[in-house]
């Protein structure tokens, strides 16, 4: 029901908790979180933020629901089933943070999948729907309009697609601020600040 977290996702968390170390009690929102791991770890080691996690996946959310129970943390974490940011739209204005790992997989490169991703992780979770840009544009559109001022978006990058991302950030009023590399050196995550 969820993709297998890899190490390139730890990025995220860490990109995160450092972007957010001067914050008070931060308003986090975890876009996409399948088994919950980028929620669940910034609600471990930030113990006063208030997160939530939003997924499309009714199956991904039970996933994560039954992580956070499992590592102790049910109750720390808020579980949305819902599109982007639509589940959490009272909280426009004044989110901290907007992490996410997207699905970014363009559909063409299916075949070149090691076998154990292509068939078995879920297709929702690999493949974006349309070009392998349009969560990224999605995010960054909602992004621009629901964080508050000076807050941050960061989001896992696929091979090849920095540059991209970045430019597209750039046309809804989006700062990148941070690249951060993969142990074999390829960008993984992005920060930008609206």
């Amino acid at each position: 029901a969820v993709l297998i977290p890899r190490p390139e996702t730890e990025l995220l968390v860490e990109a995160s908790l450092h972007i957010l170390k001067d914050v008070e009690r931060p308003l986090i929102v975890d876009v996409g979180t399948g088994s919950g791991c980028i929620a669940l770890s910034l609600a471990a080691e930030r113990l006063d933020a208030d997160v939530c996690a939003i997924d499309i996946s009714g199956p991904a959310l039970e996933v994560a629901r039954e992580n956070a129970r499992r590592i102790g943390l049910e109750g720390r974490v808020a579980f949305h089933h819902g599109d982007l940011l639509e589940p959490v739209a009272h909280f426009a204005g004044r989110i901290d943070l907007v992490v996410s790992n997207p699905p970014y997989v363009d559909p063409t490169e299916r075949a070149s999948l090691a076998p154990e991703v292509r068939d078995h992780e879920p297709t929702l979770a690999l493949f974006p729907p349309g070009d392998p840009l349009s969560m990224y544009r999605r995010l960054a559109g909602v992004s621009a309009s629901d964080l508050r001022p000076g807050g941050w978006l960061v989001v896992e990058l696929g091979h090849g697609q920095a540059a991209s991302v970045e430019a597209l950030c750039r046309t809804h009023g989006l700062v990148p601020a941070g690249l951060h590399r993969d142990l074999a050196g390829i960008p993984r995550a992005l920060t930008v600040r609206r």
